[in-house]
Parts: C-alpha cells; structure tokens; sequence
C-alpha cells in the first residue's frame, strides 16, 4: 500500500487535476474536504486556462436546457476574460477585432455552412487547403 494511502486510510482520494474558481477550495474545505492544491507557474495557468476552455466548451455543447446553457456559457466567458487578461489582451481590443472581422467577413447568424469546394488548380487559397488535409481533406 502506497504511504498516502496508509496515512489516509479512512478518506478516499479522487485525483482532481484541474484549475478551479478561486473560491472552490475554500468551499469544499468548508464542507470538510481536505485539499492537496499547488500555485502555477504562469506557463502551467495558461496550459490550464486552455484545458479549462475546451472542459467549458464541451459543457455548453452538451447543455440540456436553457439555464444550464446560460451557466455554461458564462463559465466558458470567465475562462476567456481570464485568457485575454493572462495575456495582456483589453476586452476592448477583442471587441474592436470582433466588430472589424464582421464588418469584413459577416458574422455566424446567417447559419451558412459550406460542404464542399470545388476549385480549379490556380485558386487562390489551394495551397491553404493542402496543407490542412486533416480538416480540409481532399477527395482524388
């Protein structure tokens, strides 16, 4: 038996392995939980802001109704807020971006989905595409 399982044989261990709200731990600790927790470095915060982005956004892809998809979101909105400041990036700059691709490009709303392409050797972009062939596979 391993000396952590000796010292603890009355607790079960979970391995938790995750970034949390600053006020998780002080809560489960209320409720009796004991917590092993390290402080990052800022390389390993930005690894587990991006572990914790994807975690976020598979949650709202799976939100079964409308207040767990407003939660959800607002979850995956304070992972981002939280990126752009780690990285020195302003909300407002974000915004102006924002507003400049859909100025340029459109937004999502309009639900256009391509399937397929159909191009002819000499367009523009063919040279992006073959060099993407595991999200742009091309069919011989």
């Amino acid at each position: 038996m391993d000396a952590t399982r000796e010292i603890t044989k009355d607790k079960n261990i979970f391995i938790f392995n995750k970034l949390v709200r600053d006020k998780i731990p002080e809560m489960m600790q209320g409720l009796g939980a004991e917590l092993v927790t390290k402080d990052l470095s800022v390389d390993e915060y930005l690894e587990q802001l991006n572990h914790k982005l994807i975690e976020e956004t598979q949650e709202v892809i799976q939100a079964d109704s409308r207040e767990e998809l407003i939660e959800e979101l607002a979850d995956a909105f304070e992972v981002l807020y939280c990126l752009a400041k780690a990285n020195n990036v302003t909300l407002t700059e974000i915004e102006i971006v924002r507003i400049n691709k859909v100025q340029a490009k459109g937004s999502f709303e309009q639900a256009r989905f391509i399937d397929k392409i159909l191009i002819e050797d000499d367009f523009k972009f063919i040279d992006y595409y073959r060099s993407k062939p595991n999200e742009y596979p091309e069919i011989k």
